[in-house]
């Protein structure tokens, strides 16, 4: 599924996220997901990374534990959903 970026009117940041889109959506075949499962997962995978960055890059994460372990953690869980995503 190739999807079309907003336009942005920098066709070099338009061409990238298109190129992204289509890697990302490529890997989501291969656990079985394709059209509107794939949208949701593509959704679900990118506010799970862009809020775990965002929320570090801000220092929101204080606590004693450490950054690398709990980014792991949600990275193994985001594989566990996508293997069972249609379940």
């Amino acid at each position: 599924m190739t999807v079309h970026a907003p336009a942005s009117g920098d066709d070099d940041d338009a061409s990238a996220s298109s190129s992204i889109s289509d890697v990302v959506f490529n890997v989501l075949e291969g656990y079985g997901l394709l059209g509107d499962d794939a949208v949701d997962a593509t959704r679900f995978l990118r506010s799970s990374l862009h809020g775990f960055v965002d929320l570090e890059t801000r220092g929101a994460f204080e606590l004693p534990v450490d950054l690398e372990r709990s980014f792991a953690r949600l990275t193994e869980s985001v594989v566990v959903a996508l293997d069972t995503w249609s379940r």
